[in-house]
């Protein structure tokens, strides 16, 4: 292995590591997100991460995909707006799609 594949390996961790802090930060900027009952709540966004074969020389990490929470979140009456809003929650992932 030459010092050229070490560092692209390196880079595929970085690139994975970035698009883990990007979801990450979106999840924490949308954590008090409300909508309205007939709205569908925020989606937590989860990285999936796949291990490149090591037998092919290549090596490394790359994103296989984002996996998404339940949008059900929770009824909360809020006195400010008059009206009832659907807050999100944690969740576990619901399904999976190509990463942005």
């Amino acid at each position: 292995m030459s010092a050229f594949d070490a560092l692209r390996i390196a880079g595929s961790g970085m690139t994975l590591h970035r698009k883990y802090l990007d979801a990450v930060s979106d999840n924490i900027a949308n954590i008090n997100t409300a909508a309205a009952p007939d709205q569908e709540a925020f989606k937590e966004r989860f990285i999936v991460a796949q291990a490149v074969d090591y037998g092919s020389g290549t090596g490394g990490v790359r994103v296989a995909g984002a996996a998404f929470g339940s949008s059900e979140g929770k009824l909360v009456y809020s006195p400010t707006t008059r009206s009832p809003t659907r807050a999100a929650t944690s969740g576990c992932p619901t399904s999976t799609s190509a990463p942005r």
